[in-house]
């Protein structure tokens, strides 16, 4: 009852105060940790998403491979590449142009904007989550991901898409190459 409970007592902040640190430790020690382990016997890496987590978002980022954040919050993406720079990992990713507008409102302008603000955060590893893939003969638009900017052939800014590719590149070089 003091978990569920609206009184401030301090028998029930302890008792939340207990359970959330349950929840972390869990999240941590049988879950990205064992994750980690999997993949390590298994020649693979992982990318984690922490934030939004009921745990220690520092101590979930700083167990994966290379992690990963999302949004436009500058605090938020700095969380990620935190935890990256304090344990030594050369790659911080972005879930990159995730819902920034609507299909076919976003323009390459407002996904450099995003990008641009991920590099400011310490990112150096950006995804695009938006290149769906669809079969030539689908009627038109085509399948498209759900939560970002559609980057597809059937999009009027797919011929110049690979300008805005080059200047992420060369970014990204850079920034991966320098130390934090």
């Amino acid at each position: 009852p003091a978990l569920l409970s609206g009184d401030s007592s301090e028998q029930n902040i302890r008792v939340l105060c207990d359970y959330r640190e349950t929840i972390s430790e869990l999240l941590l020690e049988k879950f990205t940790i064992p994750w980690l382990k999997w993949a390590e016997k298994n020649d693979a890496i992982i990318r984690n998403q922490s934030h939004g987590s009921p745990a220690n978002i520092l101590d979930l980022y700083a167990a994966s491979d290379i992690p990963e954040t999302e949004g436009t919050d500058i605090q938020g993406i700095k969380l990620a590449s935190s935890a990256a720079h304090v344990t030594g990992k050369k790659l911080t990713s972005s879930e990159s142009a995730t819902w920034l507008n609507e299909h076919f409102l976003s323009t390459l302008a407002d996904v450099k904007a995003n990008i641009d603000n991920y590099f400011m955060g310490g990112v150096n590893h950006v995804f695009y989550h938006g290149t769906t893939y669809s079969p030539q003969n689908e009627t038109w638009p085509g399948w498209m991901f759900y939560a970002s900017v559609h980057f597809g052939p059937t999009n009027t800014f797919w011929n110049d898409f690979p300008a805005l590719n080059e200047y992420v590149a060369r970014c990204q070089s850079f920034l991966q190459a320098g130390k934090p």
